[in-house]
């Protein structure tokens, strides 16, 4: 199963007009597959670490969908999507710290402001 939801996770990468057809698969899906799971800084860091390379707003719009992903694997309204998402701000607002005087950080800055975004924590999808 986990093969088959990596390849559907790479199609919504490939394929941004897929996305709201994808998600919402992906969502229940992990949804099903993770009830009860607690945040796990080690589990999520593969996504939360700040990537190595960032050059412009696409790769900063790869990262985001990686964080909002993963942020399905926690229970909406729940105390881990909570920390989870602090975490990712956390992140984010270092990279943006980082390439303060670049595009990239305009966009970090961005992004910054989606994660802030209160009606992340109840998606559409939950």
């Amino acid at each position: 199963m986990s093969a088959l939801r990596n390849h559907v996770i790479r199609l919504a990468h490939q394929n941004p007009v897929l996305r709201p057809h994808l998600l919402p698969i992906l969502a229940s899906t992990s949804r099903e597959a993770s009830k009860g799971k607690k945040f796990n800084r080690a589990d999520a860091g593969d996504v939360l670490d700040l990537p190595a390379v960032l050059s412009g707003k696409k790769d900063v719009e790869k990262w985001e969908s990686l964080i909002r992903m993963k942020m399905y694997d926690y229970d909406a309204d729940s105390d881990d999507r909570k920390e989870y998402l602090a975490e990712a701000r956390k992140q984010v607002g270092y990279g943006a710290w980082l390439h303060r005087n670049s595009a990239t950080g305009k966009h970090l800055k961005e992004l910054e402001k989606r994660l802030n975004s209160p009606d992340l924590m109840k998606s559409e999808m939950d």
